[in-house]
Protein backbone atom coordinates (compact mmCIF):
# COMPACT_ATOMS: atom_id res chain seq x y z
CA UNK A 1 0.00 0.00 0.00
CA UNK A 2 1.33 3.42 -0.93
CA UNK A 3 2.52 5.61 1.62
CA UNK A 4 -0.09 8.90 2.26
CA UNK A 5 3.12 10.98 0.85
CA UNK A 6 3.57 8.83 -2.64
CA UNK A 7 -0.28 9.68 -2.61
CA UNK A 8 0.15 13.57 -2.62
CA UNK A 9 2.52 13.56 -4.74
CA UNK A 10 0.57 11.21 -7.09
CA UNK A 11 -2.46 14.02 -6.92
CA UNK A 12 0.16 16.82 -7.55
CA UNK A 13 1.07 15.11 -10.75
CA UNK A 14 -2.34 14.56 -11.92
CA UNK A 15 -2.97 17.74 -11.42
CA UNK A 16 0.27 19.09 -13.41
CA UNK A 17 3.11 20.68 -12.39
CA UNK A 18 3.33 23.36 -15.30
CA UNK A 19 6.35 21.54 -16.94
CA UNK A 20 4.85 20.60 -19.99
CA UNK A 21 6.10 23.40 -21.75
CA UNK A 22 10.10 22.69 -21.15
CA UNK A 23 11.88 20.48 -22.85
CA UNK A 24 13.14 17.08 -21.58
CA UNK A 25 15.76 18.09 -19.87
CA UNK A 26 14.37 21.23 -18.62
CA UNK A 27 11.84 19.03 -16.66
CA UNK A 28 14.84 16.88 -15.51
CA UNK A 29 17.03 20.01 -13.90
CA UNK A 30 13.43 21.06 -12.41
CA UNK A 31 12.65 17.63 -11.01
CA UNK A 32 15.60 17.14 -9.81
CA UNK A 33 16.69 20.51 -8.61
CA UNK A 34 14.98 19.57 -4.52
CA UNK A 35 16.72 16.13 -4.41
CA UNK A 36 19.88 18.55 -2.75
CA UNK A 37 17.06 19.10 -0.06
CA UNK A 38 17.67 15.49 0.96
CA UNK A 39 21.09 14.27 2.59
CA UNK A 40 22.41 11.26 1.81
CA UNK A 41 23.12 8.71 4.75
CA UNK A 42 27.13 8.30 5.75
CA UNK A 43 27.03 4.30 4.03
CA UNK A 44 25.49 4.99 0.98
CA UNK A 45 27.61 5.29 -1.84
CA UNK A 46 26.62 6.79 -5.24
CA UNK A 47 28.55 6.60 -8.43
CA UNK A 48 27.86 7.52 -11.84
CA UNK A 49 28.85 5.02 -14.46
CA UNK A 50 28.05 4.39 -17.99
CA UNK A 51 25.53 1.78 -18.49
CA UNK A 52 25.87 0.32 -22.08
CA UNK A 53 26.07 4.46 -23.41
CA UNK A 54 23.60 5.66 -20.85
CA UNK A 55 24.74 7.62 -17.95
CA UNK A 56 23.18 5.68 -14.82
CA UNK A 57 24.05 6.00 -10.82
CA UNK A 58 25.39 2.79 -9.19
CA UNK A 59 24.18 3.05 -5.64
CA UNK A 60 25.34 0.74 -2.69
CA UNK A 61 25.07 0.69 1.11
CA UNK A 62 27.84 -0.29 2.66
CA UNK A 63 27.37 -4.19 4.69
CA UNK A 64 24.27 -5.05 1.87
CA UNK A 65 25.21 -7.46 -0.07
CA UNK A 66 26.58 -7.17 -3.54
CA UNK A 67 25.53 -10.43 -5.13
CA UNK A 68 21.79 -8.82 -5.67
CA UNK A 69 21.07 -5.72 -7.82
CA UNK A 70 17.69 -3.76 -8.04
CA UNK A 71 17.28 -1.58 -11.50
CA UNK A 72 15.18 1.08 -11.94
CA UNK A 73 14.02 2.37 -15.37
CA UNK A 74 13.02 5.75 -16.42
CA UNK A 75 12.24 7.31 -19.49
Amino acid sequence: MPSIEHEQVVEMMIGGLGLEALSLDGQRVVMEAPADMFLTEADVSANEVNAGGVPADWVTIDGNATDRVIRHYRK
